[in-house]
């Protein structure tokens, strides 16, 4: 049983900015920026059981110890989060941003995108 509910449900949220926001996307591809591009990021590979090649310069965090050390983390201006699914880089990016780091992506398709892009 619900011990509380959405009145309105979702559709309450639209355009409220300070409860729900978007997290923007990146690809697989867009991780190993090339040199010089101004697209750098800080990588943080939160995958439990990586496939596929580690992520160049990536910095490996588990989603349970993420909320003790994003302090640490949000120094750097620009994240990138890559997780097993989108689910557990939305949670990510929610304790990076509630941390204070100024700008966090996700990467699209998650650890299976890198996976993909590595497996080349």
């Amino acid at each position: 049983q619900a011990g509380a509910y959405l009145q309105g449900g979702l559709l309450a949220l639209e355009g409220r900015r300070e409860v729900a926001r978007q997290v923007p996307r990146i690809s697989a591809g867009a991780l190993v920026a090339t040199p010089g591009s101004g697209d750098l990021r800080q990588v943080l590979d939160l995958r439990e059981e990586p496939r596929g090649l580690p992520v160049p310069g990536g910095i490996r965090v588990s989603l349970e110890e993420l909320p003790e050390r994003a302090s640490r983390l949000v120094p750097y201006p620009r994240l990138a989060v890559l997780a097993d699914s989108v689910y557990r880089a939305s949670m990510a990016a929610s304790f990076l941003r509630a941390a204070g780091a100024p700008e966090v992506v996700e990467v699209a398709g998650a650890s299976a995108a890198w996976e993909r892009r590595t497996a080349r």
